[in-house]
């Protein structure tokens, strides 16, 4: 004969419906805050060009573009791109200024300027920087002077910078010379002046590259 087993509970069935309540308005708050904030990475067209190693691109989501900014730059740049203005990758501007001493030898079609010196800005950055330029136009000249430099353009920052412009240099035992230059962004990266003992004439166009190591507040 049959065991009579006790009846035994049927154990509870777990609840797995997902649960599709609508989220509350402060999660949707919180999401689209974070979607609209302008975000660090590329999205959008680069529109300018990266100049030193801890620049931060700035994806403003408002005009559809992206751009690269000084890191000092960064928050504010950030602030703007969120109430939508546009930019274009603009940052602070600073008048600098500084003397250097160099020398240059042009012979035919081309030719060579280095130089090396000190500027500050109206950031109160401070720089000692050289620069190495390939000089191409006509003329001879050998001489050295020195010179005083002026700009306008972003806050000076340590790195490396390239930069083109035309240049001017004559002489007969004591010489004058003249340049200006720009950099990838159009900032006037240089006006120079100088004198020194030098002879012969030559202009043209110059490719320089300057080398910085800059103290900020």
């Amino acid at each position: 004969m049959d065991s009579i087993q006790p009846n035994r509970p049927t154990p509870p069935i777990k609840n797995t419906k997902v649960d599709t309540a609508a989220p509350s308005a402060q999660s949707v708050a919180k999401f689209n805050e974070a979607f609209s904030a302008p975000q660090i990475g590329s999205a959008f067209p680069t529109i300018n060009e990266r100049q030193q190693a801890d620049d931060v691109l700035i994806n403003n989501s408002n005009t559809q573009e992206s751009y690269w900014v000084p890191n000092g730059a960064a928050p504010d740049a950030a602030r703007a791109a969120a109430l939508g203005h546009d930019i274009s990758g603009s940052s602070p501007k600073a008048v600098n200024a500084g003397m250097e001493v160099g020398g240059s030898l042009f012979v035919g079609i081309a030719g060579v300027a280095v130089s090396g010196g000190g500027n500050a800005d109206s950031s109160t950055n401070g720089c000692v920087a050289g620069t190495s330029c390939l000089q191409l136009g006509v003329g001879g000249f050998l001489g050295g002077s020195a010179n005083r430099t002026a700009g306008v353009g972003t806050p000076l920052t340590s790195g490396t910078t390239d930069t083109w412009g035309v240049f001017v240099s004559a002489g007969d035992g004591a010489s004058v010379n003249g340049s200006i230059n720009v950099d990838t962004n159009n900032n006037i990266s240089g006006v120079k002046g100088g004198a020194g003992p030098g002879i012969g004439a030559a202009a043209g166009v110059q490719f320089c590259r300057v080398e910085a190591k800059c103290t900020t507040p």
